[in-house]
């Protein structure tokens, strides 16, 4: 957290609610005590204590219909909302990774290859996913719950696939052996 600061970057991160925090007055207890079912609450104060304590805005968000509650950790204040946001930024890296053009298979590990790999895999991106808004939508069956990203990269795998049907010949008349009366 202190060297991405040290970057001049803000930092939010989810927490484990049994990460403690420490209130200005000194009192201690864990983030998942703060939580109230449909609220959330705010405050200023200390968290990692193996860290040596180190001072942050802590953000405890507990929509009604979860089981547990949202224990953020940040170095500004956020809205309680901002958190939420990020559904859309993790599924974007879900589509260049394991869901979709595979870029860990890339064995690209030096930074300036990676951003060059990037490059194309955020242009090629963009093309899948104005491709996938262009199609529509089914209304029933297993592909009427895909993204505009997997539709598009199904219509571009199916364009792109290569096949020999065309040029094979004819399969032959079924043999007739034998003819029974």
């Amino acid at each position: 957290m202190q060297s991405v600061e040290a970057q001049g970057c803000h930092v939010l991160f989810r927490v484990q609610g049994s990460t403690r925090f420490r209130n200005l007055d000194g009192q201690e207890q864990s983030l998942h005590n703060l939580g109230i079912r449909g609220q959330s609450w705010q405050s200023v104060g200390d968290v990692f204590k193996k860290a040596g304590w180190l001072p942050a805005h802590v953000t405890v968000t507990w929509d009604a219909d979860y089981d547990h509650p949202w224990c953020l950790v940040s170095s500004t204040p956020i809205p309680d909302h901002a958190y939420a946001i990020r559904f859309d930024q993790e599924v974007s890296f879900r589509d260049l990774k394991s869901d979709g053009f595979d870029w860990q298979r890339s064995h690209v590990w030096l930074a300036e290859h990676a951003e060059r790999l990037l490059l194309v895999l955020a242009l090629s991106y963009w093309v899948v996913i104005a491709l996938g808004q262009r199609l529509p939508v089914p209304r029933s069956g297993r592909t009427a719950r895909w993204s505009a990203f997997h539709r598009g990269k199904a219509a571009l795998h199916t364009f792109f696939r290569p096949t020999i049907a065309p040029l094979l010949p004819l399969p032959p008349p079924p043999f007739i052996s034998c003819v029974v009366q």
